[in-house]
């Protein structure tokens, strides 16, 4: 006879309470903290802590020659064959430089939706050269057409990023997965198999993993892979959905603050992952 999954009573964030199962008590903290962690919380970060999307840890796609993702933990990076964990949010952007690569600078021109240009930015309506992309949209702006990357490789000069909210078994806060536009396709694809489910995102347990894959080009690179592991039950998903929706509302709020002239890649801003080769579209 199978043995009963044992369980236990835990309160959310929003002061309700879900019975879950232990063993995702223990391996999701974050969804609801303890005492302890509540008092291990005050003593490093204070009662008035503003803990937002600044604060989140980030990872991005390594270059080719590497096949692990590098996390930092206790100061040191630590090399992770696969995040294990649970997508809570995910939002899409992004990012152009003029000159071709990041050099340190804010972009010259952005997105906190992959839609529209942050106002002020060189291609929005308000900017510089507004003029050469009338209609003020990213899908219509000349530097988000394949082509027109300085590099004459036949990529678009503003790079395309999706950003997932991962969190990972044990961690209070999620870790945000840079995923570059030579990944886009293979996350949009996982997302419409759950869409075909009708499974929401944070519905699932997932394994985010690296594979190897050669541009046309001949150039070795690394795809995000995403994978589920389980469907999660329904008092689960319950404790989840609590959780997503808060941090949803730091992406929202982190997006209506956006200041383009105040970051760098290296900040909220860019997210441009080094290293990925640009690929012609599939249609070509």
């Amino acid at each position: 006879m199978a043995s009963k999954t044992e369980t236990t009573e835990v309160v959310l964030r929003d002061g309700s309470k879900a019975l879950v199962p232990q063993r995702f008590a223990e391996n999701y903290p974050g969804l609801a903290p303890d005492p302890e962690m509540l008092e291990l919380l005050e003593e490093n970060l204070g009662t008035d802590a503003d803990i937002g999307v600044r604060n989140f840890p980030r990872v991005k796609v390594p270059s080719g020659d590497t096949s692990s993702w590098i996390m930092k933990q206790g100061g040191k990076e630590v090399a992770m064959k696969a995040i294990t964990g649970i997508v809570v949010a995910w939002s899409a952007r992004r990012s152009m430089w003029i000159n071709g690569e990041p050099d340190g600078s804010s972009p010259d021109c952005s997105s906190t939706d992959a839609k529209t240009p942050v106002s002020g930015g060189l291609f929005a309506v308000d900017g510089e050269r507004g003029n050469q992309n009338p209609q003020g949209k990213c899908g219509t702006c000349p530097m988000a057409q394949f082509g027109s990357a300085a590099d004459g490789n036949g990529g678009q000069a503003c790079k395309e990023q999706r950003l997932l909210y991962v969190l990972p078994h044990s961690a209070l806060f999620p870790v945000i997965v840079h995923v570059p536009r030579t990944s886009i396709e293979s996350v949009v694809s996982f997302m419409i198999s759950l869409l075909q489910q009708s499974k929401p995102y944070y519905t699932v347990e997932i394994v985010v993993s690296l594979e190897k894959a050669k541009s046309k080009a001949g150039q070795e690179y690394n795809r995000v892979v995403l994978e589920e592991i389980r469907q999660l039950e329904d008092n689960e998903v319950a404790a989840v959905k609590v959780y997503a929706g808060q941090i949803k509302d730091l992406v929202r709020q982190f997006n209506a603050s956006f200041d383009r002239d105040s970051v760098t890649e290296n900040g909220e801003g860019g997210g441009y992952s080094m290293g990925e080769p640009e690929s012609e579209p599939a249609s070509a």
